[in-house]
């Protein structure tokens, strides 16, 4: 149970660095939460990046232990969908660890370098393997789950 609630304690440590990080952010730099990604945050010359890098790095963590979590509750109700939607959260947040620390996006005032584009790219990698969580997991687990995981998917598309 402690693993799966490592997925709350991700989403409420993203929300809380992101709104910290963003008015950290405005009062040194201009930075609009409605314009902006938080890729910026953690952007070269940021200038809230190692904080952020942390939180981002915190975050990875924190889901790599939830994806452990729904991998075990998939093995012990025998849901072959569900241990691979763990994997897939497993794959995706050990994937995501290093995007944020070695190959952040340039900031906006500065020339971009080649770390723009393999942020980019690791970025869209990424996003393929939560959809690909996503998508296991709404075929895992019935119901309003299912709905939620497709709505879900469609906001994110």
């Amino acid at each position: 149970m402690g693993l799966l609630m490592c997925g709350f304690a991700a989403a409420a440590l993203y929300v809380v660095g992101d709104i910290v990080s963003g008015f950290a952010y405005k009062s040194a730099r201009p930075y609009s939460f409605k314009d902006q990604w938080i890729s910026e945050l953690t952007a070269r010359a940021s200038p809230v990046r190692p904080g952020m890098v942390t939180v981002v790095t915190i975050h990875d963590l924190l889901l790599i232990a939830f994806g452990i979590g729904v991998w075990r509750a998939g093995a012990d109700a025998q849901n072959r969908s569900l241990r691979w939607a763990g994997v897939a959260l497993i794959a995706a947040h050990a994937f995501g660890l290093p995007i944020h620390s070695f190959f952040p996006m340039t900031s906006r005032w500065l020339e971009p370098t080649s770390s723009d584009w393999m942020h980019g790219a690791s970025s869209a990698v990424w996003g393929i393997g939560i959809s690909v969580a996503i998508v296991l997991a709404a075929v895992a687990i019935r119901g309003w789950f299912r709905w939620f995981s497709i709505a879900s998917l469609v906001v994110i598309l």
